[in-house]
């Protein structure tokens, strides 16, 4: 890959990465559960005071290293417990790939249902009642979430460059043209004003140190940051490629689907009399029911469902990946075989998962897993990795990593200092705060 053309496919391909349930599914359950308009500027506020030179410095590490989160570590401080940091990486990315791959499963159910007209002619309390029968039963979903991790498995035994490529350069598209689509019919729902109001308009009175901290968790959930997947995807990257070209591409893209996902949902969500604190299902509620009260609903369902599922396939592709390059290059695994213990190990733990929805309800297991892992391991991991990056890693390396092949980066200090002083910072304060008035 050369030149533009080599910036352009390592971005598409990141982007699609970065572009899954974290922004479609997850980032408006957050905002609902977390006051609306004040959620969303602390998480602005986050995406970009932190993402961009987090994601940055991973990218850095990655390429500069020809490795994954553990060899990253290993290769630039060989004989100290810096490899722990990575080990905690592909710990996370594993939790997170556990209740990932359930979220996966009911994606591709709807893409089902959506396809065979199962979802036509249901209020939204029939939707929601259906919705949350489905995630309780004990056999269902787990059915559902057992085939996204085999074809998520499958994909990678195929090569994962060539397969991610090929997706995200059909859906990238197709998705923005959905989802302008179902902008249009929301922007003209007669609940709009309330629905805009909620999402845009600040109530600082309805943010806590426990939102803070997980709007901070979910923007480093969304931009893939602290999981291994971006050190992975640098340790792939060609020396040609511009690193802050790169970085923008994928920060702007994954923020942009995110914002408009919440234009969509809110306005539906006050139209059709749906709680946007409803949990886990808000998204599938929601366009659910506006699919059933536009003019070719039935083909816009048909597609965003298919699309919704298309992006946690390539999400979950990448975390996999990071796990499996540690198998792989650590513990001297073949490839295939290290697909197979990672996926099963983890399709194991997804199954438990799932259960705790209904009959092991009490356990919780599902959402002491997203919370353990999205607002506590990923600012941990995040907070190490600029640590690393900032006192540990020579300069030298973050320079050559930046401005190389013609490309001149002039602000290698100013980075190193925000990965030194400001990211760190913030991240303890934040998570500090939370942890302890939570």
């Amino acid at each position: 890959m050369k030149g533009k053309k080599g910036v352009y496919t390592a971005s598409l391909g990141l982007i699609g990465s970065a572009i899954g349930l974290g922004n479609l599914w997850r980032f408006p359950y957050m905002v609902g559960k977390n006051g609306g308009g004040a959620f969303l500027i602390v998480y602005f506020c986050f995406v970009a005071l932190l993402g961009i030179p987090l994601m940055l410095g991973e990218f850095v590490l990655g390429r500069s290293s020809h490795a994954g989160i553990v060899g990253a570590f290993k290769n630039f401080t060989p004989g100290k417990p810096w490899y722990l940091a990575g080990g905690l990486g592909i710990l996370t990315s594993s939790l997170i790939l556990g209740f990932y791959g359930v979220v996966g499963g009911w994606s591709l159910r709807f893409f089902y249902l959506s396809s065979t007209n199962a979802l036509i002619n249901k209020n939204p309390d029939e939707l929601g009642n259906a919705f949350r029968s489905f995630i309780t039963s004990p056999a269902d979903p787990i059915f559902w979430q057992v085939l996204f991790m085999v074809i998520t498995a499958l994909v990678l035994i195929s090569k994962i460059e060539g397969s991610i490529e090929k997706i995200t350069k059909i859906m990238m598209p197709m998705l923005f043209l959905i989802i302008m689509v179902l902008c249009m019919k929301a922007l003209v729902l007669p609940e709009l004003g309330k629905g805009m109001a909620f999402f845009l308009k600040p109530d600082f009175s309805k943010i806590t140190a426990g939102g803070i901290q997980a709007a901070m968790g979910q923007s480093f959930f969304s931009l893939s940051i602290g999981m291994g997947v971006l050190i992975t995807y640098g340790s792939f990257m060609k020396r040609d490629e511009n690193l802050l070209v790169s970085a923008l591409h994928v920060i702007g893209t994954d923020t942009l689907v995110a914002f408009l996902i919440g234009v969509i949902v809110f306005p539906v969500a006050f139209t059709y009399g749906i709680d946007p604190e409803s949990g886990p299902g808000l998204i599938f509620t929601t366009l659910t029911s506006l699919f059933n009260e536009i003019q070719g609903g039935y083909g816009l369902g048909v597609m965003f469902f298919l699309l919704l599922f298309l992006a946690a396939l390539t999400t979950a592709i990448s975390l996999l990946e990071s796990v499996v390059t540690c198998l792989n290059n650590q513990c001297k695994l073949p490839r295939n075989t290290s697909v197979l213990i990672a996926t099963v190990i983890i399709t194991a733990l997804g199954a438990v998962t799932s259960l705790s929805l209904g009959v092991w309800g009490e356990s919780n297991i599902f959402y002491v897993l997203d919370y353990i892992t999205v607002d506590v391991f990923l600012p941990v991991m995040a907070m190490l990795t600029s640590f690393y990056l900032g006192y540990v890693l020579e300069l030298k390396v973050i320079k050559e990593e930046m401005s190389n092949d013609g490309i001149q980066f002039k602000y290698t200090k100013h980075l190193q200092m925000m990965l030194k002083f400001v990211c760190p910072v913030i991240i303890a304060i934040v998570l500090l705060g939370g942890l302890a008035l939570n």
